[in-house]
């Protein structure tokens, strides 16, 4: 009895290292997603118009907290959300990498309290050349496309494959 309760306490004692704040918000967003159908079943919308009938997730439409579980449940998880359309808000950001000499584009989700970030790396479908036809750093956009997969440099990547970007 004495054994077990020393490997309790030193079990809790491990696990209250991992309590730090990435781990609370990791704990919040995994509980949150738990909550919500919405974390496992895309966002049903009701038909509004024909291009909004075909978006399997509007994050739009849901809370700072859901997004930013959602967004997270996509990075965790994106086997769930391959192929799915979905629409989203953020802040756009780009980063130019002279070893590829490509350009990455991501929009920004943030958490409620705005201290956390998750970002979601995109390209944009069509002819629009960079920095010419993309947003200022930090604008605020909305996105509309399809979660897939692409290697490069031997590993694997997910971005969104967006069909529409509008600036807000």
């Amino acid at each position: 009895m004495k054994k077990l309760s020393c490997l309790l306490i030193v079990l809790l004692l491990v696990l209250s290292l991992f309590a730090g704040c990435g781990q609370e918000e990791k704990a919040a967003a995994g509980n949150a997603a738990e909550e919500s159908t919405s974390a496992t079943t895309p966002v049903e919308n009701p038909p509004s118009g024909a291009a909004d009938s075909a978006i399997d997730l509007d994050l739009t439409q849901l809370s700072s907290i859901m997004v930013y579980s959602e967004v997270f449940s996509m990075m965790e998880r994106p086997e769930k959300y391959m192929g799915k359309t979905m629409k989203m808000a953020g802040l756009y950001y780009s980063l130019y990498d002279e070893t590829t000499e490509s350009a990455y584009h991501f929009v920004i989700i943030e958490d409620a309290l705005e201290c956390c970030q998750q970002g979601i790396e995109f390209v944009w479908k069509g002819d629009h050349g960079y920095p010419q036809d993309y947003p200022e750093e930090g604008a605020v956009i909305q996105v509309t496309g399809s979660l897939e997969v692409y290697e490069e440099s031997a590993m694997e990547y997910y971005r969104l494959a967006v069909d529409e970007l509008t600036i807000i």
